[in-house]
Order: structure tokens, then C-alpha cells, then sequence
């Protein structure tokens, strides 16, 4: 049964989720701990935060692993493609820029993260991150994010099956929207892409541990309707949280009181 932990703050649901984080990856002893993080607003208070709890433990990142839930693709004649690494939006930059970076700028230089451990999904072979996350063991902890007015998880949107697996998507205009609030430097919808390749609604669930964050007033309509499900609904596709085995709901006042 999936754990509500209703916080006072932003800051205090942050530090909390990145505590169980930091406790997980000191009690495993596999050879790689895999991370999973959305990009966007709801994760980066927990990674600073995550931040801090491996600069005060010392935590050894050489096993950590961060994956991308999704990235945004652009659709050329050769193909679909990841958009640009340098571009603003961009789930690598995203990646290095609140976790890669300020993960190793914090640690011993004998400690820290490789590189090589940002995973992001690939647009032009889906398939690949279903080898590597088996080759890494699967997704020891899930930070999951939930689109505001339409549930999405990761670029999973409505009607997403509860067996997907990594693919290339199209994103539905209220994806798109909730996207451009979360970046604005898109400047308006139609600069938003209307593709993205998304792990799947049976990747996530597959995670040993997940917890989805939900912060603000403009996420109360996400925590009413994902705590009225009790499993997986296609309809509002962030209610994945409650097939996964040990699984919470961290949300502050602002989102728990909408």
C-alpha cells in the first residue's frame, strides 16, 4: 500500500525523500545503484538535497547511476533524434547540471560519479535502455513527477498501458502545456516538441522503491486524483506509483490542501 507523507514545506519533503534515497544506497551492496529522476521542477529540490546528504555522509558514488525518465525528440529525415545535449531542455543537461555535477563537486575525487552514468533513453534505439537498465540491475529508487493537469509520468500520458516499455511517444497538448510551464524558455506551445521516448509504465513499476513528489497548488489536482486510485489507471498515468512494492506519496501543504 502506497505511504502518503504529508510535509510542511518544500525544503522539509525534499530533505526527507533524499534522506531514504541516501539510507538505500548505503544498505545496498549491489555493483551499481540506479536513480531514476524526471526532469523538471519536482526533482530538483530533492537532488540539492541529495546533495547535501552525500557531502555530509561521504556517500562513495562510483556504483550511482542516474537515468532520465525521458527526453524530448525531434523527428529529422534520417530519423527521430534526442534533442541537442546543449539545449535548455535537454534531459542530459539536466542531468549533469543537478546531479552529475554538484554530486561530484561535493565528494572525494576517489568517490565520484562516472560520467558514463548519466543514462538518458535514446530515440533512435528505445530498445537500448531496456539492456542497459537490466545490464544495471534495474531502477533501485524512483523519483516520480506527475504532469498537473493530466497526470503524465515521465512522457507517459493518458491511456498509456500499465505493460509499456521504453518508446518514442507523442506528447498531448496538455503535456505540452504542463511542459511549457516547466520551461519557458520554450517561449510558446508550438516550440514545444510533439514527440519523446519515455521509459514505460512497466519500467517504473518495475523499481525496487518509488516515491512520487508532488509540491505546489498547481499539483493538488495530481495528488487528489492519484490518491483516489488504487492501482495503475490509464486515465491519470502517475498513479503508476502504486504498483510499485515499496512505494510513497511525499507532497507539502500547498498541493495536500488544493
Amino acid at each position: 500500500m502506497t505511504e502518503v507523507r504529508k510535509h510542511e514545506s518544500v525544503s522539509r519533503l525534499a530533505s526527507s525523500v533524499a534522506l531514504r534515497i541516501a539510507d538505500s544506497m548505503a544498505r545496498s551492496d549491489d555493483p551499481h545503484y540506479v536513480l531514476a529522476v524526471p526532469s523538471g521542477r519536482s526533482a530538483i529540490p530533492v537532488m540539492s538535497a541529495f546533495v547535501n546528504e552525500v557531502r555530509e555522509r561521504r556517500l562513495d558514488l562510483r556504483r550511482l547511476v542516474l537515468v532520465a525518465l525521458d527526453s524530448y525528440v525531434e523527428v529529422t529525415p534520417s530519423g527521430p533524434r534526442n534533442i541537442p545535449i546543449e539545449s535548455p531542455q535537454s534531459a542530459h543537461r539536466f542531468l549533469t547540471e543537478h546531479g552529475l555535477d554538484p554530486l561530484n563537486a561535493v565528494s572525494d575525487c576517489s568517490l565520484r560519479m562516472s560520467a558514463a552514468n548519466v543514462l538518458v533513453p535514446d530515440a533512435s534505439r528505445p530498445e537500448e535502455m531496456e539492456r542497459k537498465l537490466r545490464e544495471k540491475g534495474g531502477v533501485h529508487f524512483a523519483i516520480l513527477a506527475s504532469g498537473a493537469s493530466d497526470g503524465h509520468v515521465g512522457f507517459n500520458g493518458p491511456g498509456s498501458s500499465e505493460h509499456s516499455r521504453t518508446r518514442i511517444v507523442e506528447l498531448g497538448p496538455l503535456t505540452r502545456s504542463d511542459n511549457l510551464v516547466t520551461y519557458p524558455t520554450f517561449g510558446d506551445l508550438e516550440n514545444v516538441p510533439r514527440f519523446g521516448v519515455t521509459l514505460g509504465i512497466a519500467n517504473l513499476a518495475e523499481s525496487r522503491e518509488a516515491t512520487l513528489v508532488l509540491h505546489g497548488r498547481d499539483k493538488a489536482l495530481a495528488y487528489r486524483r492519484t490518491l483516489a486510485r488504487a492501482g495503475y489507471s490509464p486515465d491519470w498515468p502517475s498513479s503508476v506509483v502504486h504498483l510499485v512494492n515499496a512505494s510513497a506519496i511525499d507532497v507539502d501543504f500547498e498541493a495536500s490542501r488544493g
